[in-house]
């Protein structure tokens, strides 16, 4: 399959920076762009350059491990080459070019296959002390990390891991040449802990044919979701970090074929699972980091025949912190991994004995005191409902002061504090009022 002009991009740009002396290259393609292929690609151009050249391709979960043999294998290198080291095992012939291992089998075994070419799938989950036993290893080697998202899920950036970066397209761009399809968002009007409304009514509401995959909370939770469609008449699986492998694959399968409209998990398809079947993501938990929301929404944007878009019901309003899936977004191994160009809200949590509202945190309430739940025992549904958000809407200063003295109305009647009108006003405009907030009469 040739290569696509981005991907042969990247490796252009990979290889300028090696041949420059910096030779660990953090390369960053959006979800579905083909990371793997790109990748594959490096391996067979330097093993064809010299016999004795060796490949370790590392990982962290076997799908990926499977996944990435059965690409290289693809691309020409001989089934006889390509040795896969997981769970424990090594399969295949030590002598092989390529080895393609669990960085976990690795570590814990202490074995070093012999590699002048490293390379990191989902480069994000590597963390300093299992890279600086690879490097301090491979030395001499060329490191090349993958990742759609070069954040770790504390938000740290992967500048200890590597010293140049490859990013040549956006999830925007891609969209355009039809790599990636559209992608409507369904949302409540803010940010909440509680989910807007059930997933089954609103896949009901908004996408009563699509080919959903939905993320919860808990592991009780997506079985509990999962019962709530099967029994609403809808073929739906319940799929988490206990189900047993052979099930496990025979629902995927299921789902690929149609069989089961509905796959529900809970932290097992977030990356690594590809299925362009499906156009529907249901989101029905909460979001910490925007490599989180990237990685979860990415498994609905890849292009499928008779797919013209994909859907992100997003049912406690995600996009209000992380934005809209193609928003431009700034990538660095410095400082934050990725970044918008364009200002977020801050996350915000309420006390529910005085009302209060305050940046997310605090185990007690600053103002009263008052405890404040980690995480909820139950998920709860408040009724606000979701609906289609739209880019951000130009609004004339008049209008804004419109919504701001409505807002001051609307706290003085129900008795709301000034940092309600205040996160709202910034929710809707993206900015705090330049008046005065007054609450108390008149």
């Amino acid at each position: 399959m040739d290569l696509r002009p981005y991907q042969v991009q990247a490796i252009n740009e990979a290889r300028e920076h090696i041949l420059a002396g910096r030779k660990s290259v953090l390369v960053v393609l959006p979800t579905g762009s083909g990371k793997t292929r790109c990748a594959a690609e490096f391996v067979t151009r330097h093993l064809s350059g010299d016999p004795s050249r060796r490949v370790l391709w590392l990982a962290h979960r076997a799908e990926l491990i499977d996944q990435a043999a059965t690409r290289i294998h693809r691309d020409g290198i001989a089934e006889r080459d390509i040795r896969r080291i997981v769970g424990g095992k090594s399969l295949g012939y030590p002598d092989a070019r390529v080895t393609v291992a669990s960085i976990q089998t690795l570590v814990a075994r202490n074995l070093t296959p012999a590699s002048t070419l490293v390379v990191f799938d989902e480069a994000h989950h590597f963390v300093a002390r299992e890279y600086g036993r690879i490097a301090s290893a491979y030395g001499d080697a060329i490191r090349i990390g993958l990742t759609a998202t070069p954040e770790r899920a504390d938000w740290t950036p992967l500048g200890d891991l590597f010293n140049a970066m490859v990013a040549p397209i956006s999830v925007a761009e891609l969209t355009t040449m039809g790599v990636l399809v559209p992608c409507d968002v369904i949302a409540p009007d803010y940010q909440d802990r509680s989910l807007a409304e059930s997933p089954v009514e609103a896949y009901q509401k908004f996408t009563p044919q699509g080919r959903a995959v939905v993320f919860c909370q808990t592991v009780d939770h997506a079985r509990q979701v999962a019962t709530e469609f099967t029994a609403a008449g809808l073929s739906a699986a319940a799929v988490d970090g206990g189900t047993r492998s052979d099930v496990r694959a025979r629902m995927l399968d299921d789902f690929q074929h149609g069989r089961v409209r509905v796959l529900v998990n809970c932290m097992v398809l977030t990356e690594g699972w590809d299925a362009p079947c499906a156009d529907t993501c249901i989101l029905a938990r909460g979001v910490g980091s925007v490599s989180m929301y990237l990685q979860t929404v990415g498994r609905v944007l890849r292009s499928f025949p008779g797919k013209d878009k994909a859907t992100l019901i997003d049912l406690r309003g995600a996009v209000h912190q992380w934005g809209m899936p193609d928003d431009e977004r700034e990538y660095s191994l410095e400082g934050r991994g990725i970044s918008s160009k364009k200002e977020k809200v801050e996350p915000i949590t309420k006390c529910n004995n005085c009302g209060a509202v305050f940046r997310y945190g605090p185990t007690s309430c600053p103002r009263c005191g008052f405890a404040i739940a980690k995480r909820a025992t139950q998920i709860e549904i408040d009724g606000r409902g979701v609906k289609k958000m739209e880019r951000a809407q130009v609004y004339s200063g008049t209008q804004k002061r419109d919504y701001f003295d409505a807002m001051c109305r609307n706290a003085r009647t129900h008795g709301y504090k000034p940092g309600w009108i205040a996160h709202r006003f910034k929710a809707k405009f993206g900015h705090w009022p330049e008046w005065p907030i007054t609450v108390g009469g008149g």
